[in-house]
């Protein structure tokens, strides 16, 4: 019911996200800037401006989140800001977070990151398409039974 209801909002975004399934590190932080909690969560998304970010944590609302990013054999530091906050389940939460004041090099990393999701996307894409139509293969032929005397 939530997807049916969120098709039908108009688009808020500033850039197109680019659907993303990875791994990475987040610290937690308060309106202080002390460290709440840290661990793993896993993106759904990813754009210019921010990500969707899936954890088994439940964040306060307006924290703040540092962000490790890996490109290849590249990380990257962001920090965001979490916007909005949906559960999905048992101890599932996601959460809309906005990049904080992306310089140049930041932002030439997701702009290099968003194009590498891309190409795996359009792989995965073609491959669905050409491979999982393939034909079936021949079943092999019996030899023929010896005739003995």
């Amino acid at each position: 019911m939530d997807q049916v209801l969120r098709l039908n909002t108009p688009e808020k975004r500033k850039s197109t996200r680019i659907p993303s399934i990875n791994l990475l590190h987040y610290t937690c932080r308060d309106a202080s800037g002390n460290a709440v909690t840290q661990g793993m969560g896993k993106t759904l998304n990813v754009s210019e401006h921010g990500m969707l970010l899936e954890t088994h944590v439940l964040f306060g609302a307006d924290r703040q989140l540092s962000l490790a990013i890996a490109l290849e054999d590249d990380l990257m530091a962001f920090t965001g800001t979490i916007v909005h906050t949906d559960p999905m389940g048992e101890d599932r939460y996601t959460y809309g977070i906005r990049f904080d004041a992306l310089d140049e090099t930041k932002r030439l990393f997701l702009k290099q990151y968003m194009q590498l999701l891309e190409r795996e996307d359009a792989k995965a894409k073609w491959r669905n398409e050409h491979l999982s139509s393939a034909p079936p293969e021949k079943p092999k032929e019996k030899p023929a039974a010896e005739n003995t005397p």
